[in-house]
């Protein structure tokens, strides 16, 4: 799913940032990869996931040991009927708790590095947004890439907002797999039918199958689409463009 997963995460952070303080397009183009990228984050806790083999041995490495804390937190906290599950893919790092906690620790860091710490996450976001989207998230997100480059000071606003947006994207990832056939413990802690790990899913009738057709020409063109008119200035064109013909 991590075309879905970042296609729902760059149409959630562009609808997001203006609600955040984000109000010139380079800010807003800088949540919205934030965004994007950390929607694929919780996958980390996958061994053969696009995030996790990006930078080869780092980030292995932070799999490796996102793994390892996710199985410990499962089996400190899983109830006896629990216990048996070995893979720890979909436990800790597919809860709302990681998510709001990830978003803090980024917030805190960028608060504290000020614009210089908010480019770096927008860097490492944009990497693993481009690998799981391609050139067209490159060229989507360049011109507010470049606009901080070249005046820092356009992103002010940002550096505790991109926390925001990391622990955002990491919401609508765990809500994209919440919504697929496979459930998510996405309110861990919380007792449930007596387990903390109860699994989560859609009503039967909104869920689709991971790969299926559904996912793949449907969800996929349309959040595709509304990646592109959501852009600041596209919707506007479009809709002038229309205008235009119409009058024609």
């Amino acid at each position: 799913m991590g075309r879905t997963h970042a296609l729902t995460g760059w149409c959630g952070g562009l609808v997001a940032a203006p609600l955040v303080g984000a109000t010139n397009t380079a800010s807003v183009l800088v949540f919205a990869v934030a965004t994007t990228g950390a929607a694929l984050l919780p996958d980390f806790d996958h061994p053969n996931a696009k995030a996790t083999r990006l930078l080869g041995p780092a980030t292995r490495l932070v799999g490796w040991a996102l793994r390892r804390l996710s199985r410990l937190v499962y089996m400190a906290t899983a109830a006896p009927s629990e216990t048996g599950r070995k893979d720890p893919h979909r436990t800790l790092t597919h809860t709302l708790v990681f998510a709001v906690t990830l978003g803090v620790l980024v917030a805190s860091v960028t608060a504290a590095t000020g614009v210089t710490g908010a480019l770096v996450v927008a860097g490492l976001m944009l990497l693993l947004a481009v690998d799981a989207l391609g050139g067209w998230m490159f060229l989507a997100a360049a011109p507010g890439m470049v606009a901080a480059a070249i005046d820092p000071g356009a992103l002010e606003q940002l550096p505790v907002a991109l926390g925001v947006a990391v622990g955002l994207g990491c919401v609508i990832h765990v809500l994209g797999d919440w919504a697929s056939e496979a459930p998510v413990p996405m309110l861990w802690p919380i007792p449930i039918g007596g387990k903390r790990w109860w699994p989560c899913n859609a009503p039967k009738l909104f869920r689709f199958r991971v790969g299926g057709k559904a996912e793949t020409h449907l969800l996929v063109p349309l959040f595709a689409a509304l990646g592109v008119l959501l852009i600041p200035g596209v919707g506007e064109a479009v809709g002038r463009m229309v205008d235009v013909m119409a009058a024609v």
